[in-house]
């Protein structure tokens, strides 16, 4: 009778140990496979977007910009140079000195904004700075013997324009700003809601990302003339010289 019941306590704590045995065994075997929640975050490389101003459609090519007088419009001009080494090309080192300029006269430098990157570019702004040194994106300077007080009233009539193209399907795709001595910002193309030498917020203008074969381009073009029914620009009784504030292009991954 004690052996039977001796055998029994063996056989239950023999029991109890395998129970204990196995539940800490799961236990473990439950916890190895427990996966906590792990976010990550892909960022592409930035350097893989790329849109710079360039001379050609088919190469780059960052040689100087040749402006060229229409009639009407009468001097010399500097050569503008293209920027592309920040993240958004830039046209630096514009204007010209006129001997003469009438209302139909212009002066005007043409480039092409190409997407050399691995993503589409999103045309986003027009962006003309302040005249280095000065607080106007125009800045008229009397040659000698000219007079400054009408230089300063002729400058008044004179405005920057900014113009674009992008061809999405054939169709053009315009945009284009244009801004005055005094900071003041009207549209060429279509209306945009800044006094301050920006237009922004551009939406729907899409440079598709360079296939290997044909670079997508936009077409710009700068130009500095006189503003619609000014009068006072070609009153001015000798030459001046005039200088424009750099122009830069911005764009993103995203409409």
């Amino acid at each position: 009778m004690e052996r039977d019941r001796k055998g029994r306590i063996i056989a239950v704590t023999s029991m109890l140990i395998a129970v204990v045995f196995l539940t800490i065994a799961y236990a473990v075997f439950s916890k190895s496979l427990n996966i906590q929640n792990i976010s990550a975050t892909v960022k592409a490389n930035e350097a893989n977007f790329s849109v710079k101003f360039s001379k050609s459609v088919t190469v780059m090519d960052t040689s100087d910009i040749k402006p060229v007088f229409t009639p009407g419009a009468a001097g010399t001009a500097v050569d503008a140079h293209i920027d592309n080494s920040g993240a958004n090309p830039k046209i630096t080192n514009l204007g010209a000195n006129f001997t003469s300029l009438d209302n139909n006269g212009r002066l005007t430098y043409s480039v092409f904004a190409i997407n050399d990157g691995e993503f589409d570019a999103y045309f986003k702004s027009i962006k003309i700075a302040n005249v280095t040194g000065y607080d106007k994106p125009i800045v008229c300077i009397p040659g000698n013997g000219t007079s400054k007080e009408l230089v300063d009233k002729a400058c008044k009539s004179l405005e920057v324009r900014v113009r674009t193209i992008i061809y999405i399907g054939g169709t053009p795709n315009r945009k284009g700003i244009a801004v005055t001595v005094d900071n003041i910002t009207h549209g060429d193309e279509v209306p945009f809601n800044s006094q301050n030498g920006t237009y922004s917020n551009i939406t729907n203008t899409k440079l598709g990302k360079y296939d290997g074969k044909t670079y997508k381009y936009q077409e710009i073009y700068i130009s500095i003339g006189v503003v619609e029914g000014a009068t006072d620009a070609g009153a001015v009784d000798g030459s001046y010289s005039v200088k424009i504030g750099d122009i830069t292009l911005e764009y993103s991954t995203q409409d």
